[in-house]
This record gives structure tokens, C-alpha cells and sequence, in this order.
């Protein structure tokens, strides 16, 4: 397993030590809420390779 492939300012935010740092991540559920999205996007963009790697074999 790699690094987690960050897409915006909020994950990379979320995910690095400037998660301490900033003052809108220590609000309840504001990391959380970012972890979700971050891993419903993993999710789904995996279940796009199974399908697509299903149709070309």
C-alpha cells in the first residue's frame, strides 16, 4: 500500500501534520467528514476498475 492520492487542499489538509494547524479541523466531525468523502471516492473509483477489468476479459 502507497500513500493515499490526495485530490484537494481539504484532504491534504486532513491527511498531513497541518491537521493540527488549522483552525477549521478542529471543529467536531470536520476530519471525519473529509475521511468519508476521500473514502467513498476510493470505493467507487475501485469498484469502476473491477467492473471495467470484468468487461475487457
Amino acid at each position: 500500500m502507497g500513500r493515499r492520492a490526495m485530490r484537494n487542499g481539504e484532504e491534504y489538509d486532513a491527511y498531513t501534520a497541518w491537521r493540527g494547524a488549522l483552525l477549521y479541523l478542529t471543529r467536531a466531525g470536520a476530519v471525519k467528514a473529509i475521511k468519508r468523502r476521500t473514502h467513498k471516492r476510493e470505493r467507487r473509483e475501485a469498484a469502476q476498475l473491477i467492473r471495467l477489468e470484468r468487461t475487457s476479459a
